[in-house]
């Protein structure tokens, strides 16, 4: 019985390693725009994802989109959050004299690093945290967040092992905020192929309002 159940989880991990990287190497795209939705804060992005995974309306505040794989093993959010929604008179006012520099350092500030990662994470609701990573890096040229880890949601009485990696996108005032969910990623090969995943979907990212002249 050992021996059994031993073979069908290494199939299963196996299983599941092939499906990510078919997912990586899928050339069929649903091109997606922000472009006059109505919590895109005026912002105009294109992203792509896999053609074939489903794609569904936010139903929160700032959420635009929900997107799942087929199997509903990956799951993606796509989300829009102006930081002047509720600020006072005197607080926009204050922005509206900042230079875009001084703006995208104050967005940047609350960025996760190394230091409070999992604390970061246990912020977010997560369980049984474990080999988290956060850095900063450059998407369409700006300074952005990349955080990532192993661990465990609860939602009512259900609990889920998960692998999230979740990106935060300041432009201007808005933080544009981007999470890959990942089922039954236990491996750090497994993690290595599902940050290549979310990697590539990200680098389909275009914030037009960037090149707008």
């Amino acid at each position: 019985m050992y021996k059994i159940s031993t073979i069908f989880l290494l199939l299963l991990f196996c299983n599941y390693n092939s499906q990510i990287i078919n997912e990586i190497g899928k050339e069929e795209l649903q091109k997606v725009t922000t472009k006059n939705h109505e919590k895109s804060s005026g912002l105009n992005i294109n992203i792509s994802y896999p053609a074939d995974w489903t794609k569904t309306d936010g139903k929160r505040p700032h959420m635009l989109f929900n997107f799942a794989s087929t199997d509903k093993s990956i799951r993606s959010t796509f989300g829009i959050t102006n930081i002047l929604e509720s600020a006072s008179t005197s607080d926009k006012k204050a922005f509206s004299l900042l230079s875009d520099k001084d703006i995208a350092e104050i967005m940047t500030q609350n960025f996760p690093n190394s230091a409070n990662c999992s604390e970061y994470f246990e912020g977010m609701g997560f369980e049984n945290i474990r080999n988290s990573t956060c850095r900063t890096t450059k998407i369409e040229g700006l300074k952005s967040s990349v955080a990532s880890t192993f661990g465990t949601i609860r939602r009512a009485e259900f609990s889920i092992d998960n692998y999230m990696v979740y990106y935060q996108v300041p432009y201007k005032t808005n933080l544009i905020v981007i999470s890959f969910n990942f089922h039954n990623v236990v491996s750090e090969q497994d993690r290595y192929l599902a940050d290549n995943l979310s990697n590539k979907i990200m680098n389909s990212m275009i914030i037009n309002n960037l090149w707008k002249k």
